[in-house]
């Protein structure tokens, strides 16, 4: 996630990404900024289809220190260390929220390759964040069955070998997708992990502010390294 102009090393970093990105790559689950409409149209030009209440388990959120986005790291990343985690941190109007085993985001859909190297560049994929394949819970509804058909996503095969093409919890309240998301990649040092991250109050103390500093000049960096 950059906060200030990009180095040439990032810019080189983002290039050689650019050339790994799998042809299948279509979705990607979003638990910081991203989950913002506003930052995904000055980013990539327009908002893709997303699926909300979409869980990562096993994983905790926390802000990166000194910033106003956050990490996500494998839950074994935070607890081996002796930290511990309460649900009383989370005050109840928060509509996202931190249980301290699993992360709730979004899932967009459709992500196409030149989207997803803006979304790479953005993230400082290979420094800051590693893009990596996760399995998320997607709540189960006829519509939401609908649009992971339309994106082909319910024909990817589990991460695990000996689970089925598409599995649903008993009772059937939500599928298991498997898809792109950015994984904290730095030591956890850098994170707050005695504090979770929280949507709402991004977006009314820093939205303003990010877009002008952070994503604008992202996007116009990434426009000139990709002519």
């Amino acid at each position: 996630m950059i906060a200030a102009p990009f180095s040439s090393s990032i810019v080189n970093a983002a290039s050689a990404t650019a050339s790994s990105i799998p042809p299948l790559a279509s979705s990607c689950f979003v638990y910081g900024t991203l989950m913002s409409p506003e930052v995904l149209t000055c980013l990539v030009g327009r908002v893709p289809s997303m699926l909300h209440h979409v869980q990562l388990k096993k994983h905790s959120r926390h802000p990166v220190k000194g910033c106003v986005y956050p990490g996500v790291i494998p839950r074994d990343s935070s607890s081996s260390k002796g930290d511990t985690f309460q649900k009383s941190d989370v005050t109840t109007e928060m509509k996202i929220t931190f249980t301290g085993d699993s992360v709730e985001g979004v899932l967009l859909l459709d992500i196409s390759p030149m989207e997803l190297k803006c979304l790479d560049y953005f993230e400082e994929e290979g420094v800051d964040y590693t893009r990596t394949l996760v399995e998320v819970d997607v709540p189960y509804t006829n519509e939401n069955e609908k649009l992971l058909q339309s994106s082909n996503l319910l024909m990817q095969s589990p991460i695990s070998p000996s689970a089925e093409p598409i599995a649903r919890s008993e009772p059937k309240s939500y599928v298991k997708v498997q898809t792109n998301a950015y994984i904290w990649a730095r030591h956890h040092t850098d994170l707050d992990v005695s504090k979770s991250w929280h949507y709402d109050l991004f977006r009314r103390d820093h939205l303003a502010s990010y877009l002008e500093n952070t994503v604008t000049p992202c996007r116009i960096e990434f426009e000139k390294m990709d002519k």
